[in-house]
């Protein structure tokens, strides 16, 4: 039996909370596409990394771009929920 993690990974946690304050640092125009692509990378590293220390035998990115269903599917088209373009993450 493989064991896996299934559906979106927790990566808001209560002690991390460095994903949220960038995307509404990015969303306040205070971080650019850029820095807010690494931390989209640095989370998903840790994901990966917390994954993998568990035992997890098929590690996957949790979705971490994911912020719900239609939110990483609109931007990887060039948009944002405020109808803006964003960045292609």
């Amino acid at each position: 039996m493989v064991i896996t993690v299934v559906d979106n990974y927790p990566k808001i946690s209560e002690t991390d909370q460095r994903l949220r304050r960038a995307i509404a640092a990015w969303e306040d125009g205070k971080l650019s596409d850029d820095e807010l692509a690494s931390v989209y990378d640095e989370v998903t590293q840790t994901v990966i990394r917390e994954q993998i220390e568990a035992g997890i035998e098929l590690v996957t990115d949790g979705q971490i771009r994911w912020d719900d269903a239609l939110s990483y599917l609109a931007r990887q088209t060039g948009w944002d929920a405020a109808g803006r373009v964003a960045p292609l993450v």
